[in-house]
């Protein structure tokens, strides 16, 4: 049975990348997993695992989605964290969220019911997961130093969003696109 997601694959700035050795660096006495950038995505919908014969009615419902929707162009917002300061869980890059991004997940989101698939309660915001915090040192004060990361706004285009299989491994989950689907130009 397959652990599934629909996300948009992002490839970040070389200026975002030169950020992240300071910041490791940084946090050298913390345990953070940090998130290979080969799997950076902002994540539209989380399914986990799902029976083999929901595929094909999963990606014509993504096929109609992906034909409905437009391509658009999404800005960053900087580095934040997930959780309190005592304890943060998640480091991550975020979108400015925008109707169009908005209108796609909603979409995705309400389509899924079809198949079964419960909707999100929380509120959607896009992000990148940067790492993981297993363990901050006591003398790490992430919130500031996430702060401290500044990055001049960015832009990115997004044309295609994706159906990906997450295979959990112990040193990191191995990803594999099952099928993209492109947006309307």
């Amino acid at each position: 049975m397959p652990r599934l997601f629909i996300a948009i694959k992002i490839t970040p700035s070389i200026a975002f990348e030169s950020l992240l050795p300071d910041l490791k660096r940084e946090l050298i006495q913390s345990n953070i997993k940090w998130v290979d950038p080969q799997n950076y995505h902002i994540t539209l919908k989380f399914m986990g695992d799902v029976e083999e014969y929901y595929l094909n009615s999963l990606r014509l419902l993504l096929d109609r989605i992906a034909e409905n929707n437009n391509t658009f162009t999404l800005e960053s917002s900087g580095f934040g964290i997930f959780g309190s300061k005592k304890h943060p869980w998640v480091i991550w890059y975020g979108f400015k969220p925008n109707s169009y991004i908005r209108n796609l997940q909603q979409s995705i989101d309400d389509s899924l019911t079809e198949l079964g698939f419960e909707k999100e309660e929380k509120d959607y915001y896009p992000h990148l997961t940067v790492g993981r915090v297993k363990f901050l040192s006591p003398k790490s004060n992430l919130k500031e130093i996430v702060a401290r990361m500044e990055l001049r706004s960015e832009k990115y285009h997004v044309t295609k969003f994706s159906l990906i299989s997450s295979i959990l491994k112990p040193e990191a989950p191995k990803y594999q696109v099952l099928k993209e689907f492109t947006l309307q130009t």
